[in-house]
């Protein structure tokens, strides 16, 4: 429990100095905007390409874990679309948004330190192929299909044409990319490079979390709190149940990477969320409260999870 409280409460203080700048205007009006577009054009890929980059492919992949992971989120992911489109009504856009919220967790920033106290190297392993799966199944077809929907006024083949073409020069999908070529091929970064890129990652986390607190400083939260009853519950209990089913009766772990399958699956939304739904401008309002939201509630949820598995 030290440890989730070390991970937690740094979270809760990025984001309560970025509301505190925004609520006595320090930084002066709209400055979350800004920040998230360095976030998402500079930080978050860098952040990503090193992720991807440095995982070892080759050597790390563990198939049964992958699966259950994937197949558990892209379960979690269909019925949040689902009840997005058939029991709230919602735009399709605003349905993608709820699904990346649903799925995509702080596996980076909460997660790691997590498994690497918790379950030593094989966790931090564990955790490190669960970064690039988020990045990989989520952030880029989220991507896609939000540039897609952001053209749907234009003709059909000029939206296709466009989508495709903002998706190829989209900076988190280029540094997916890059990364698995580098991945894949066994290239190494050249050191002065790999500093560069690891100082301009290490800014993706606090700048989303600072931002993140810019932005809901100006709003009023509470009102939101009705709709997120659905996202928190998919995030931190319906996510970690179906990676925990699947990973027990279908993929069938040894205990580390079963408890650390069920803890990534299980983490809170992670800022990238709210990077993404400030680019399309999809759903800011509920995306930055639900994040501060599940956050909160990981403390439980979270901690209840490590007691099991420690059993």
């Amino acid at each position: 429990m030290d440890t989730l409280l070390n991970a937690v409460i740094p979270i809760f203080g990025l984001i309560a100095v970025g509301y505190a700048a925004g609520y006595f205007r320090v930084l002066g009006h709209g400055a979350s905007e800004p920040l998230s577009r360095f976030v998402f054009h500079f930080a978050l890929p860098a952040l990503l390409f090193r992720a991807v980059s440095r995982s070892n492919l080759g050597d790390v992949l563990r198939w049964d874990y992958i699966a259950a992971f994937v197949l558990g989120l892209l379960a979690i992911a269909l019925l949040s679309l689902l009840a997005s489109r058939v029991m709230l009504r919602e735009s399709p856009a605003s349905a993608v948004m709820r699904a990346v919220n649903a799925t995509y967790g702080n596996v980076g920033y909460l997660g790691i330190p997590l498994a690497a106290v918790a379950y030593g190297e094989r966790g931090v392993i564990a955790a490190g192929i669960a970064v690039v799966l988020n990045t990989v199944l989520i952030i880029a077809p989220a991507t896609a299909a939000l540039e897609l929907m952001a053209r749907r006024g234009h003709a059909a083949g000029e939206a296709i044409t466009g989508s495709l073409g903002a998706v190829a020069r989209n900076p988190l999908i280029i540094a997916v990319a890059l990364g698995l070529v580098f991945a894949g091929g066994g290239a190494v970064v050249p050191g002065p490079i790999d500093v560069f890129l690891k100082l301009l990652g290490d800014a993706a986390g606090p700048g989303a979390l600072f931002a993140l607190g810019l932005y809901v400083s100006g709003r009023p939260m509470m009102r939101t709190f009705g709709r997120l009853s659905l996202v928190a519950v998919f995030k931190l209990v319906a996510a970690p149940a179906v990676v925990w089913a699947l990973a027990t009766l279908v993929f069938p772990l040894e205990p580390v990477w079963l408890a650390a399958a069920v803890i990534m699956a299980g983490t809170p939304i992670g800022a990238g969320s709210f990077v993404l739904a400030e680019r399309y401008r999809v759903d800011l309002d509920e995306t930055s409260t639900a994040i501060v939201l599940t956050t909160l509630l990981s403390l439980l949820t979270l901690g209840f999870l490590l007691v099991h598995f420690s059993a």
